[in-house]
């Protein structure tokens, strides 16, 4: 360009755009005075084009700056005027060689018709943003083929196309969130992803990126897009990466300052699909005992094998929130002085065959998953919460294992019958504890003081046979929500539940669950039924399998014992369950909330039924194929509800920040550093913490709560010093 001088009118490179201004002082580099009045230091290799026939005085600012803008119009104009496409054409029809390799010049005539200093920077520019018609080499510039225009015009209407529709959505996006009505922003967004595919994709982008954290795959184009949102907005929202691309969708209402970002991160469903729950609503209308109060005898006598059950006086014992209430129990003592023991499952199996669309559905979830805000049911809840569940007072299939009991209460046989059950009495736990603590009363009372009785007798027998109790209590929450713009959440309830012991109720139905999953293994281990069978090795040291063996722990050395034992698996052959203290278990009790119990039904209908319409058992490879699945799903399920449990006790510690509470070291991290874990007794929380001194083991220790932060997984509790 050669060497520019003081007073020269100068077209530079700023970035991605060109711009004019006057040479206020050059040297190394160059000042320049730009339309607007405003000074910028650039480098001289940033010099596009001089304007040689054009001199503007530099030191009267004012005027020098109306000159440059006055330029500017004109070249604005000039390429207003000029086209390209036309050009193009008229070249294509001259049909010379010669015009092949034009310089700016002659590119400039053809343009404008003079080549002037004005007309050349204008057709510079102009032939600079081409991309379609002539491509520069070494200052010249060669027509492209009729083909290769035609290619690129239809690349350039998709960019320009895919540029608006970003800059669309980057506009709303900002406009919504400076508006700051997120109730609102969250309504115009879902309406403009319905109406527009591209604006949807975007959104979309932001929302995984948001959802799946920094290790998103598309980071760095959610990033740019994010850049491009965020650089309009009036107040940008805090953090960096994936966490200011979570509050800007909180800003806009898209997604909830308490979202559950574990389940949005799964493959867990929310709600069904719209075949699905039509399945399961017809199915339910073709149940002719579904809300019946008395066996019919046309019926019982359409099903064979099934045993009636409905004059046995049964409870069921759950949490007042349960509705798919799965077991009830009975014990009646009989004329010879034995006793007859029924735990009586409820049994989906005979409500939705193997195979069918409902079965698939609940295969693929794997289990129901129970998060503070919400429930995931295994089947849509008209069947799990009415046709499968034992409600009280009207007809259900089920599945019944029977004990008959000796006068000291001991097993003398087991079998099991598919039956027809009436629930006598539902019962919650609290309500079961007042009347087996003689502090309400019932007509069922002398039977749940037996069924506690036989409980006991059990876990003692458990005991003997090495069994290892952990006594360690676990945090219910329950959360209401979302509220008026969908991002309000309150937690209703969190409760602390004991262990068992302190509940006998708890107590009583966990052993005769245990029972049942020992004894229906045993039966189907001795009638050789395919099922998937849980175990659990023993540790790996020998002295503290020795140690364990046979132990109720209380609740300091039940976090000791937890870390020496191993996780329990699934097998197709029956293995022994150390922590269990048994030879043989499978999961049975639960078929309306887990698959793997579910599997074990079809297994038993299969093995019991003899009429002509009798399922055909599960084979092995197919199973196999089916537990293979389910680990994972089971693994995912576990983990959202564990992380949404423990971001929900976190939220509720932020609301008590600077609060002192009670805690137990029950376990040493780091003798040296004083760290240890802590054990909240208020929320049923293990914290790592920093002591102040060292702490025996089992001590209790005031803490307060110093640093939450939810979304981060924060929690700081700082010692306090008794003196």
């Amino acid at each position: 360009m050669g060497d520019c001088k003081r007073g020269d009118v100068i077209e530079y490179k700023d970035g991605p755009s060109e711009r004019i201004g006057v040479v206020l002082e050059a040297s190394k580099s160059l000042l320049v005075l730009g339309p607007d009045g405003s000074e910028t230091r650039i480098a001289t290799k940033a010099v596009l084009a001089t304007l040689e026939e054009v001199s503007v005085n530099p030191d009267n600012p004012a005027t020098a700056a109306s000159r440059v803008a006055h330029i500017e119009r004109d070249l604005a104009a000039l390429r207003e005027q000029a086209n390209l496409a036309e050009v193009w054409e008229l070249i294509q029809m001259e049909d010379d060689a010669e015009l092949n390799d034009l310089d700016l010049s002659e590119m400039t005539e053809w343009l404008f018709g003079e080549s002037g200093g004005m007309e050349q920077m204008a057709a510079a520019r102009l032939l600079r943003d081409d991309v379609i018609y002539f491509k520069s080499k070494r200052g010249q510039y060669e027509p492209r083929s009729a083909s290769q225009v035609e290619q690129l015009t239809i690349q350039e209407q998709r960019r320009l196309e895919a540029e608006r529709a970003r800059k669309h959505f980057t506009d709303t996006l900002q406009r919504l969130f400076d508006a700051g009505a997120p109730g609102e922003a969250s309504r115009a967004l879902e309406a403009e992803a319905e109406a527009d595919l591209e604006f949807r994709h975007q959104l979309e982008l932001l929302e995984q990126y948001a959802i799946t954290g920094d290790e998103y795959a598309r980071r760095s184009q959610a990033d740019a897009l994010l850049d491009e949102v965020i650089h309009g907005v009036a107040q940008t929202p805090k953090g960096k990466g994936s966490t200011r691309a979570f509050n800007l969708l909180v800003g806009l209402g898209r997604l909830s300052p308490y979202e559950n970002l574990w389940l949005k991160r799964s493959r867990l469903s929310l709600a069904f699909p719209p075949e699905i729950m039509e399945a399961a609503q017809a199915r339910v209308e073709q149940l002719s005992w579904l809300d019946a109060e008395a066996l019919d005898p046309e019926l019982a006598a359409a099903h064979p094998w099934r045993h009636d059950l409905t004059a046995v006086d049964m409870v069921t014992i759950d949490d007042a929130s349960t509705r798919d209430i799965d077991d009830a129990l009975s014990l009646h003592r009989l004329m010879d002085g034995t006793w007859e023991l029924g735990i009586h499952i409820a049994d989906p199996a005979a409500v939705v065959p193997f195979g069918s669309a409902l079965e698939e559905e609940a295969r693929r979830r794997g289990a129901s998953v129970y998060e503070p805000t919400c429930t995931l049911p295994m089947f849509p809840r008209a069947l799990s919460e009415r046709a499968m569940s034992l409600v009280e007072g009207v007809i259900r299939p089920a599945i019944s294992f029977m004990a008959t009991l000796d006068e000291q209460m001991e097993i003398i046989d087991f079998h099991v019958k598919l039956s027809w059950v009436k629930v006598a009495a539902r019962m919650t736990y609290d309500f079961a504890d007042a009347v087996m603590l003689n502090e309400a009363t019932h007509p069922l009372r002398h039977m749940l003081d037996d069924l506690r009785l036989l409980s006991e007798q059990l876990l003692h027998r458990r005991i003997d046979q090495g069994a290892v109790v952990l006594q360690i209590p676990e945090v219910k929450i329950r959360v209401d929500g979302p509220r008026e713009n969908g991002t309000l959440m309150e937690i209703d309830t969190l409760e602390v539940k004991p262990p068992s012991s302190a509940s006998p109720s708890r107590d009583l139905v966990q052993e005769m669950m245990v029972l049942t999953g020992n004894r229906a293994g045993r039966w189907m281990r001795d009638n050789h039924l395919n099922v998937l069978f849980r175990g659990q090795p023993v540790p790996d040291d020998p002295e503290n399998e020795e140690f364990m063996r046979g132990t109720i722990f209380p609740l300091v050395e039940s976090f000791q014992a937890r870390r020496k034992m191993k996780r329990s698996s699934t097998s197709l052959t029956p293995e022994p369950h150390f922590g269990l203290g048994f030879d043989v278990y499978v999961q049975v009790t639960s078929p309306i909330r887990r698959y793997a119990d579910l599997l074990s039904h079809y297994q038993i209908h299969a093995h019991l039924r003899d009429d002509d319409a009798a399922p055909e058992a599960i084979g092995v490879e197919e199973l196999r194929e089916l537990s293979a699945a389910l680990d994972g799903l089971l693994s995912e399920a576990s983990s959202v509800e564990r992380e949404s449990k423990r971001f929900w006790t976190l939220v509720h510690l932020k609301r008590h920040l600077g609060e002192t509470m009670e805690g137990m070291v029950v376990d040493v991290i780091d003798e040296r550093r004083a760290r240890a874990l802590v054990f909240l007794t208020e929320v049923a929380l293990a914290v790592p913490t920093s002591l102040i001194r060292n702490v025996p083991v089992g001590e209790t220790i005031e803490v307060r709560v110093d640093n939450v932060d939810p979304r981060r997984d924060l929690l700081v509790l700082k010692m306090l010093d008794p003196a």
